[in-house]
């Protein structure tokens, strides 16, 4: 029993700790996606080469931004805007509504 009782609360602190990890802003994240998310939302060799630019500058600003101690959200918000320069409305649409579902954050349309 007291076996049983140490592993679950190793579970429920490893829990915890990975909860920690995760972006305060889950729009890091989606702004982070994986080529092949991107792929998914049929965006042409042009589009990959802007949104790898994008993403090298959003994690620059956000590292010194968190090592101010400031807030991403503003950094976060210009990045986006940017984003949302480079692909198509549908795109855009598209990867709001996958960054929505995957990791619960909204993206205002």
């Amino acid at each position: 029993m007291t076996r049983m009782m140490s592993f679950v609360m190793c579970l429920a602190a490893a829990g915890l700790m990975a909860q920690d990890q995760r972006p305060a802003d889950p729009r890091e994240h989606c702004l982070m996606a994986t080529g092949a998310d991107w792929a998914r939302l049929g965006i042409d060799g042009d589009q990959i080469l802007r949104v790898n630019a994008i993403q090298s500058d959003c994690l620059q600003d956000c590292v010194a931004a968190k090592e101010r101690g400031a807030s991403i959200s503003n950094v976060l918000d210009r990045h986006v805007a940017t984003l949302r320069t480079v692909l198509s409305p549908d795109q855009f649409r598209q990867w709001s509504a996958w960054c929505q579902e995957k990791h619960g954050g909204r993206i205002d349309q």
